[in-house]
């Protein structure tokens, strides 16, 4: 697992690849994921886009790599990562939702 990490207010980072996402600008496919601070205690969120993801949540790197097996695109948003996400985060998983913007 590739993971790269940002720093400033979490909410400027996920804002900012929402707003481009919404203009058509995608994160690159690098197979990345992207580690930010969760937007608010103890919630979490993951964000996919193709070949790049971005977990929201306050989680360790070390744990992050450990429970995503490398290489596997699908792992940030299958059912066991988001469980043993929530679980670690003390949160209670909720529906998997999707956004679109046009």
């Amino acid at each position: 697992m590739h993971s790269t990490e940002q720093h400033g207010p979490v909410e400027s980072r996920l804002a900012e690849v929402l707003r481009l996402a919404a203009d058509g600008r995608f994160p690159p496919a690098d197979g990345k994921v992207e580690r930010l601070p969760s937007p608010k205690d103890p919630v979490g969120a993951v964000l996919a886009f193709t070949g790049h993801h971005l977990v929201a949540a306050d989680v360790d790197r070390r744990w992050l790599s450990s429970a995503l097996p490398a290489g596997d695109l699908s792992a940030p948003v299958a059912a066991s990562f988001l469980v043993a996400l929530s679980r670690h985060i003390a949160a209670h998983p909720r529906s998997l939702d999707v956004v679109l913007a046009a």
